[in-house]
C-alpha cells in the first residue's frame, strides 16, 4: 500500500469497512471545482430551497448532520482557513 506520492504507507488490518467516495467534499453542484458556488448552493439547500446537491458531498463537516455548520466550514475552506473538507 503506498500514497500518492508512491511512499510505502504501514496499516493494519482490522474488523470494519472501508468507505469508496465518488465524490469531492464540499463540490456541491458537481462542477468539478469548489467554491463560491457550491458555499452558496449549500447554503440554499439549508435553507430549505429546492436545489440539485451532490448528497455525498454537503456533510463538509463530517457530523453526520448537513446544517449551516457546513455552510460555515465550506465558506472557511473557501476563503483559505485552514479547514479540512469531509
Amino acid at each position: 500500500i503506498c500514497n500518492d506520492k508512491e511512499e510505502n504507507v504501514h496499516f493494519d488490518v482490522m474488523n470494519g469497512a472501508v468507505k469508496v467516495a465518488a465524490h469531492t467534499p464540499g463540490d456541491i453542484n458537481e462542477d468539478g471545482k469548489v467554491n463560491l458556488r457550491d458555499v452558496i448552493r449549500l447554503n440554499q439547500f439549508v435553507a430549505g430551497w429546492n436545489v440539485k446537491v451532490n448528497e455525498g458531498a454537503k456533510d463538509v463537516n463530517g457530523d453526520g448532520k448537513v446544517n449551516l455548520r457546513d455552510v460555515i466550514r465550506l465558506n472557511q475552506y473557501v476563503a483559505g482557513w485552514d479547514v479540512v473538507l469531509y
